[in-house]
């Protein structure tokens, strides 16, 4: 439901009337787009090449939501830490989304938890969340996701990529399905509970 109400927030917000018009359109596939990192990109946070490949699916208009998928290469299977957790993982996200912030815009869910865990790139812990006892395992996934709320950055990545698809002139249809997709994806509602029951729990 939360979901819904920001996503009818940024229609209010940007101007976009709400309306549906029951039409069924047929869902094209899309050509996915690999883009692989490789480590010493990361670790140089060198994202030029990269960006290029993301202007090319800015000229592709409307066919290229949906179609990117960021690989790291060099972190083995036996690594076990989620992107957010990987330092310079995190960095080279930050970046390329300074770089563009609409990037949510083109990505493909590949898992349960891919989407969320690139989103979860763009929260920085803040410390005065964190009793002092506890801020030297700030680095644990754990207090990745709860030491920080995580909702504004989710807001954020929605709303550009709702702006880039309304300047794309997506339908209403789209733009509504565009971020009640992200926002699950992102697992907004998740998160908004967690820091509701942080509240309480303080």
């Amino acid at each position: 439901m939360q979901s819904l109400n920001f996503t009818l927030e940024l229609f209010k917000k940007y101007g976009v009337p709400f309306k549906l018009n029951g039409e069924e359109r047929t869902e094209k596939e899309l050509k996915v787009t690999r883009l692989e990192v490789s480590k010493e990109h990361v670790l140089k946070g060198h994202v030029q090449t990269y960006l290029k490949v993301i202007e090319s699916l800015e000229k592709k208009k409307q066919k290229g939501r949906s179609s990117l998928i960021i690989l790291f290469d060099g972190y083995g299977e036996n690594d076990n830490r989620k992107m957010y957790d990987v330092p310079e993982i995190k960095s080279w996200v930050q970046k390329i989304v300074k770089n563009k912030p609409h990037l949510f815009y083109f990505m493909v869910n590949i898992s349960d938890n891919y989407v969320h865990d690139m989103a979860l790139c763009m929260v920085n812990p803040v410390k005065s969340f964190i009793p002092n006892e506890l801020q030297r395992y700030m680095g644990t996934p754990m207090l990745v996701l709860n030491g920080a709320d995580a909702t504004p950055a989710i807001r954020k990545l929605t709303e550009s990529a709702f702006l880039y698809a309304k300047k794309l002139k997506h339908t209403h249809e789209d733009l509504m399905d565009l971020c009640m997709t992200l926002l699950d994806n992102m697992c907004y509602e998740q998160h908004l509970n967690e820091n509701k029951q942080r509240v309480q729990d303080a």
